[in-house]
């Protein structure tokens, strides 16, 4: 059925009762629709400014440790990513699960894990096994401000004579602490390290001219003496959260293994090599026909 002119003007006459009725229905109709409009927009404004009226935090620490060379650690108080300049791979370790995610951008790379399954030591050791930190003795000895961040200095011994810096006003979540300690492989924390040293005498490789089984030529010892410095904070800053900052990577390839992320294709290849010219059988990657 066509309308016509003159069946809208008969609608809009003010005699007409019809007419009377679907313009209170048109009005209540445009006012309900604008409510949710307005509703929802004033959700999602508020949903994403409500951390920044929450007066919520994160803080960014440039840092160059033993293990992993110069890192950049994101910390809020449910979440840590920490980005490798070493092995070009980025870590992320966030609330509910807390799951560990390695990731490599250049690839588009991740491996995903349980927390018992990750440390620092598996990320550049094939052969290696994930070991959970264990409380170690810690003795109060004094306190300091670095540019603004105060912490905490422990004289702690796992490291035989062992100086350990903690961020005092850097909120962080057990699990978040957890996942440093296996990261930088330190006794279980409490707060976020921002300096350990340990003051050593010095070593020396044990050789027996008479049998070559009792020299001792483990490429593990660390032979340094003096202060050696296994982590330090060379700068830092605090800035509103930022939900990219801890953003999971989308679409990346899931693998099995985290040692496929943390070296490159290049980077496999030699260490294959390298453990095959000394002996030992790789399986870094299946597919390239070097390792079994």
């Amino acid at each position: 059925m066509k309308y016509t002119g003159a069946m809208f003007g008969r609608l809009n006459s003010k005699k007409n009762s019809t007419s009377k009725w679907l313009a209170s229905a048109a009005a209540a109709f445009l006012l309900v629709f604008l409510t949710g409009v307005i509703a929802f927009g004033s959700l999602v404004l508020g949903a994403e400014s409500a951390d920044a009226k929450a007066g919520r935090k994160e803080w960014i620490l440039h840092q160059v440790s033993d293990m992993g060379g110069a890192t950049t650690i994101y910390v809020t108080d449910d979440a840590i990513k920490v980005t490798t300049e070493k092995l070009g791979c980025n870590l992320l370790c966030r609330a509910p699960d807390w799951k560990v995610h390695c990731y490599q951008p250049q690839e588009s790379l991740e491996w995903i894990g349980d927390l018992s399954l990750f440390s620092g030591i598996v990320m550049g050791n094939p052969y290696a096994l994930p070991k959970a930190p264990r409380p170690a003795p810690a003795k109060f000895v004094g306190s300091g401000d670095y540019h603004g961040l105060k912490y905490s200095k422990y004289s702690c011994g796992f490291y035989r004579t062992s100086l350990m810096c903690t961020a005092d006003d850097i909120p962080l979540a057990p699990k978040g602490a957890e996942f440093l300690s296996r990261l930088h492989g330190m006794p279980l924390i409490t707060k976020v390290p921002v300096f350990c040293s340990d003051r050593r005498a010095g070593g020396s490789l044990l050789v027996d001219k008479g049998n070559l089984r009792k020299n001792d030529y483990d490429c593990a010892i660390d032979l340094r003496k003096g202060e050696v410095q296994f982590l330090r904070t060379v700068s830092w800053k605090s800035l509103p959260y930022n939900p990219v900052d801890f953003a999971p990577p989308k679409n990346f390839k899931r693998v099995s293994d985290i040692i496929q992320v943390t070296f490159s294709a290049d980077k496999k290849d030699q260490l294959g090599d390298m453990l095959d010219n000394v002996g030992f059988t790789t399986k870094l990657d299946k597919n390239s026909g070097k390792g079994k």
